[in-house]
């Protein structure tokens, strides 16, 4: 259960809105120890502050794009007087969407003549203010990385063995005989700049924006829509990672396509030019999540930090739930050349499956044989690790437009994201954000000898293991291969998380006086309700409402983790919090014989139990369904025996997409058009689809073909 110790500090945040936390630690699902606030020990922008307030506190709509003067509020908001006191002169709201019960969020600017360092204590002291942390600077692409000499002027495949089936590469020649990426599907790329014109990227950006920094104007930051190619020896690299062409043109994406077929769309989140190049304060970097957010389905960044910051962890946690994959490199921190075990990398380090975490790995230029590159190329490894990717010495694309050889943790983020391009071509973005991340960790090669071998298995050195899409699509593309969803309630406390409950004095808010709160292990049993060929994949699911945060007062049991798995069930763990105060004692947020533990299911349903589903689908032939195919959509018609027979549509991995009521006709005909969209009105792509119809307690289908 040690993947699970909480945020105990952070626990009384949410129970009862106290204040205070920029001096303090707390500690992560790991049980690590994370210093909230490193005053002096890492650059932040002079006379700015980020405040965590109680919800409700300004009541006015506060402008999210440039901060506005305070002297607009003070006499409406009793709070923008108190800080109009300290010297704050303007006032700017972080977050797009901020829900009444979320924590409000706002980013102060101070006058040049008060000391914030002064000013953070005041703020500390006010019943209002939740937490109060310093807008730290945030350098993209400022690492070093391994450029070799220029290919030749011809086809760089035979140089790029990350990316070839075997025990070298990812697994993509597999991959693509499955599919090379669709064009619906978006990737946005964090960086100071991608040469969007380079041969190999011809129309592969759908579109992007510009953050830029500049510490003269009043907000550090302006947002510029609309991509602007440069020719970035970092960016560019990436993005052929990802997406370069097939067009026998230097080389190969990922995710790129195929000879007739556009493969993923780039899209740039670029922190780019001012007076101070590549860097961004975290307020700026936040905001640029939220709109990539709009237009992206994968962020992949590979720039890491080593300070913690809770604005920038709920950015990321705002954007996993618009569900949008995060992918970002664990050692790649500004300015440093390698790295120890278990640092600190932020945004990678946070809170478990919101973050795909990645490190990378090389090989042996004699023996072809892995072997770790820790403390090369800025990668670094420990407990948040989940992936490991390619790291070393393969061709990729040159900001001057060629090709180049590159090595960096840099390069492992883009084969991650690209390869969660490709689960979410094939699934259609059916997926949750998390199942994208399990399918890769689940089926990932685990060569390390130090540990089993079990690809299920998770360890410090390697996380779930190499990524190895070969393995991924090879189980996914089986016949009769599911994603079942099942759920349980009630658990069994198992154990306490520590040895002892951790102990507070409130001195203000509404609960005074001395608690204590002792988080606590559960474990539950969830039993499948199909049977599968042989044990199948299965992880937990996060729930509607979960972390520990300023931000999140009211969440729910945050993650529920599979500790062990067969052919019929599962079991699964969790934990909640015991609250003590003045003699009484209670559960936070639910009791344990009231959470929902939930998990999902990947794997092939027996034989046997396909068979007869099929019977029991089997149609007779005076009672078949028939379509009409029209230029914008398809009839569907059926002599139904009941008033309200109910059609559904599944794609051919059995997801349902679409679902109504057939309308019963003079004739006893039954009928309804479908316009070839699921439930959202989205428009489905070219494809096999399956008609379900269910009527009087039997179950009728047939299979239509979509053509665009």
């Amino acid at each position: 259960m040690n993947r699970f110790r909480l945020v105990c500090v952070l626990v009384l945040l949410n129970l009862f809105s106290v204040s205070s936390l920029a001096t303090t630690t707390i500690r992560d699902e790991f049980g690590r120890t994370i210093e909230t606030s490193a005053r002096g020990s890492y650059d932040y922008v002079d006379h700015q502050l980020i405040v965590f307030l109680r919800p409700g506190t300004i009541s006015v709509n506060i402008n999210v794009d440039e901060p506005e003067p305070v002297d607009r509020y003070r006499d409406d908001v009793e709070f923008v007087e108190q800080i109009a006191r300290i010297g704050v002169q303007s006032i700017q709201c972080l977050f797009l969407d901020q829900a009444d019960d979320e924590a409000q969020v706002f980013v102060l600017y101070f006058n040049k003549q008060y000391d914030i360092t002064r000013a953070s204590d005041v703020l500390e002291s006010y019943d209002d203010v939740l937490l109060v942390e310093y807008n730290y600077v945030v350098r993209i692409g400022d690492v070093s990385t391994e450029l070799l000499p220029k290919g030749k002027e011809d086809p760089m495949w035979g140089f790029q063995w990350n990316l070839k089936d075997g025990d070298l590469g990812i697994g993509c020649e597999t991959a693509w005989s499955c599919t090379t990426g669709d064009s619906n599907i978006v990737i946005g790329i964090v960086e100071k700049g991608i040469k969007s014109n380079h041969t190999d990227l011809s129309n592969v950006f759908t579109d992007g924006f510009r953050i830029v920094y500049d510490a003269t104007a009043p907000s550090l930051y302006r947002y510029i829509p609309g991509m602007v190619s440069s020719n970035d020896n970092h960016g560019t690299p990436i993005a052929g990672i990802i997406g370069a062409r097939n067009n026998d043109i230097y080389i190969r994406g990922i995710a790129g396509g195929n000879d007739t077929q556009r493969g993923c769309s780039l899209y740039g989140i670029l922190i780019t030019t001012g007076l101070v190049p590549d860097k961004i304060p975290v307020s700026g970097l936040v905001r640029a999540y939220q709109y990539a957010a709009e237009d992206c389905d994968i962020i992949s960044q590979s720039a890491s930090f080593p300070w913690y910051s809770e604005a920038l962890r709920v950015g990321v946690w705002k954007v996993f739930q618009e569900g949008v994959s995060f992918v970002s490199g664990k050692g790649e921190h500004s300015g440093l050349s390698s790295k120890q075990y278990d640092d600190f990398a932020f945004p990678a380090d946070y809170d478990y499956s919101k973050v795909v975490c990645v490190s990378g790995y090389s090989i042996d230029d004699t023996t072809l044989c892995y072997r770790n590159c820790y403390g090369l190329y800025c990668t670094d490894y420990g407990k948040g690790l989940d992936l490991l990717a390619p790291a070393d010495s393969f061709r990729t694309l040159a900001g001057d437009g060629t090709s180049t050889t590159f090595g960096a943790v840099s390069g492992a983020v883009p084969h991650i994201s690209g390869a969660i391009g490709l689960l979410r071509s094939y699934f259609n973005n059916s997926l949750n954000p998390e199942d994208y991340e399990w399918l890769l960790k689940l089926t990932a090669f685990d060569y390390n000898p130090k540990t089993d071998g079990d690809c299920r298995s998770w360890d410090e050195w390697n996380g779930h293991g190499n990524v190895s899409i070969d393995s991924t699509f090879n189980y996914i593309d089986q016949e009769n291969f599911v994603i079942d969803e099942y759920s349980v309630t009630g658990a069994t406390v198992v154990d306490s998380l520590f040895s002892s409950p951790v102990s507070y004095t409130l001195t203000k808010g509404t609960l005074i006086g001395d608690y204590s709160v002792m988080p606590c292990s559960l474990t539950a049993t969830i039993s499948f309700d199909y049977s599968y060929d042989e044990e199948p994949f299965a992880w937990g699911m996060c729930h509607d409402v979960t972390g520990i945060s300023a931000a999140n007062p009211n969440f729910l049991a945050p993650y529920c983790k599979v500790e062990s798995s067969d052919e019929n069930s599962c079991v699964v763990s969790s934990y909640l919090f015991r609250v003590y105060y003045s003699g009484f004692a209670w559960w936070y947020p639910v009791s344990p014989e009231s959470v929902v533990l939930k998990c999902k299911v990947a794997g092939v349903h027996s034989q046997q139990q396909v068979t007869d589903r099929r019977t029991t689908y089997s149609s007779p032939d005076d009672r078949k369904i028939r379509v009409a195919y029209q230029a914008i959509g398809v009839v569907i018609s059926f002599a139904a025996r009941s008033s309200v027979p109910v059609v559904s549509v599944y794609d051919i991995k059995g997801r349902r997409l679409f679902e109504t009521k057939l309308e019963r006709g003079s004739s006893g005909i039954s009928h309804v058009f479908w316009p070839g969209e699921d439930s959202s009105g989205r428009s489905l792509p070219s494809g096999v689809y399956l008609i379900g119809i269910l009527d009087s307690g039997e179950r009728y289908h047939k299979k239509i073909t979509i053509i665009r």
